[in-house]
């Protein structure tokens, strides 16, 4: 009868392996850049559409000019604070495996759990106040269905809004996806109607529609309510059903307004 084979080796942790679940990318600060400040509260200048509105500037010699004026008001803005800790016993410290960094593993959880946040509130901020069309029959993966189409609509939308067009798209992966297996999206940006999604990419889909750039949201998070190992389906940072917004994730991310 052989040795047990348990009994030749004990266990112990590899210092080179290790499984953790992490977010790859997010889009936060891609789509709502930083914009630093002296006071935690404060007011930032509104200017108002009087600059677009045409008025009178006849002169005839002698007269004066016409007189106008312009738009001016000032929003609030307050900025809270963020910050979570976590706790380090010196027993864990004394009793953790070589190839455990307990401070960066720990540092790197906490800063994992905020940027979560932050791209929670992104989402929040995106579609807060915007009118949807749930359109869930028309999807746009269907080849009947033109979404280079709809974006372009979108987009003039905005700028009668705001007098610009939007530079830059913000395209959850669920959509992203349904976009890059539309044959109508990649024959236009690729001549070739049954190439596969895979060659579609999203600098493409930029650079067709006129736009700076296409962000793909690619963050996820775990939706259960008690702890649980399983990672949840992709972050709603966009809505992830295929809908069509009156107000879509189009705009001008270099500004800080």
């Amino acid at each position: 009868m052989g040795v047990d084979t348990g009994k030749l080796h004990l266990d112990t942790a590899l210092t080179n392996v290790s499984v953790r679940y992490r977010n790859s990318e997010f889009m936060a600060d891609l789509v709502f850049p930083e914009v630093p400040v002296d006071k935690q509260s404060n007011k930032y200048p509104v200017y108002g559409r009087d600059i677009m509105r045409p008025v009178d500037d006849l002169r005839r010699p002698g007269a004066v000019s016409n007189e106008i004026d312009w738009d001016l008001s000032h929003s609030p803005y307050y900025c809270d604070g963020h910050a979570l800790n976590m706790s380090i016993p010196d027993e864990w410290r004394g009793n953790a495996d070589q190839g455990l960094n307990l401070d960066v593993d720990t540092t790197e959880e906490l800063t994992e759990k905020i940027d979560l946040n932050r791209e929670v509130n992104l989402v929040a901020a995106l579609v807060a106040g915007a009118t949807t069309v749930d359109l869930t029959a028309i999807k746009w993966d269907n080849d009947s269905n033109d979404p280079l189409a709809k974006i372009d609509e979108q987009k003039e939308a905005i700028a009668k809004k705001i007098g610009k067009m939007p530079n830059v798209l913000a395209l959850s992966q669920p959509v992203f996806r349904g976009i890059k297996h539309n044959a109508k999206v990649t024959g236009l940006l690729t001549g070739a109607v049954n190439l596969s999604s895979a060659n579609v990419t999203a600098g493409q889909l930029a650079e067709h529609l006129e736009l700076d750039e296409v962000i793909v949201a690619k963050g996820v998070k775990v939706t259960s309510a008690v702890p649980d190992p399983s990672v949840s389906a992709a972050l709603n940072s966009l809505p992830s059903r295929w809908k069509r917004t009156t107000q879509p994730a189009l705009g001008d991310s270099r500004s800080p307004a």
